[in-house]
């Protein structure tokens, strides 16, 4: 029921650490299937939907690589939910202490957390419907992107909310996507995060941003606003550019606005 949209590499039980499948989303181009973002499910039965993480399991989820679905199968309506935690990242947001989590169908909110509403739902039959590859990619693509950017800036405690409702086959578009896909929503910052994951994160941003400008050919007459930029940042303890390359590429640009 996961395999129309995705490739799936199960992992092995005996490496089961919580994920029961890698699946990588894949879309249809003309006569080939292009492999694009990647994601992990850990699946059970409706029956024993409980999915608990204590002490390192805890830090395991926060340290994932890929975003994480729990999966539930209900086996007697043939019938798969595909949940999201997204709701519940402020719980195991870095450096908060919270011993336990269960993600589970009813939950208290304290220690047991209501998985809430499935991020989507399809039966048996619908899976094997024409049209149901291209609706669950259009369902699980934005998903996908916004709980990927969370597992990266999770150490730096930003969170970013995915606005969602139910997504059901039945309610598409003409094209085959889904009626209402998920956006990306409100971004949370839980201050002060991983100081040092936030220094490096934005040296390596600001330093292919500096070379970017220069090369619209719109900002030519702005390279002295770099070089401030670089004097605020070194006064705020981070240097963007430590062997001194922006007075060259200020230089250069205030060449080619007949400022030099």
């Amino acid at each position: 029921m996961l395999r129309p949209f995705a490739a799936l590499a199960p992992v092995p039980r005996e490496e089961d650490y919580g994920i029961d499948a890698i699946g990588t989303l894949i879309r249809r181009a003309g006569r080939v299937y292009v492999a694009e973002d990647s994601f992990c499910v850990q699946i059970k039965t409706r029956t024993s939907a409980e999915f608990p993480l204590s002490g390192d399991g805890i830090r395991w989820l926060r340290e994932l690589d890929l975003p994480y679905f729990p999966v539930v199968v209900d086996l007697n309506r043939a019938t798969l939910s595909l949940f999201t935690v997204n709701h519940h990242r402020v719980a195991f947001a870095q450096d908060v202490l919270v011993p336990n989590i269960t993600f589970t169908l009813d939950g208290d909110g304290h220690e047991d957390f209501p998985l809430g509403d499935p991020l989507m739902m399809w039966s048996l039959e619908e899976a094997a419907h024409s049209e149901f590859p291209k609706w669950a990619y259009s369902v699980l693509k934005p998903a996908i992107r916004v709980e990927a950017w969370n597992q990266i800036f999770a150490p730096a405690r930003s969170i970013r909310f995915l606005n969602y409702q139910t997504q059901v086959f039945t309610a598409r578009k003409d094209d085959g996507t889904a009626a209402l896909p998920p956006t990306s929503g409100e971004l949370l910052h839980i201050p002060p995060g991983d100081g040092e994951f936030i220094r490096r994160t934005v040296a390596e941003i600001i330093e292919p941003f500096a070379a970017w400008i220069s090369n619209t050919g719109k900002h030519d007459h702005l390279g002295e606003e770099l070089l401030k930029i670089r004097d605020a940042l070194r006064r705020l303890d981070l240097d963007p550019d430590p062997n001194n390359k922006w007075d060259e590429i200020a230089s250069v640009m205030a060449a080619y606005s007949g400022k030099s």
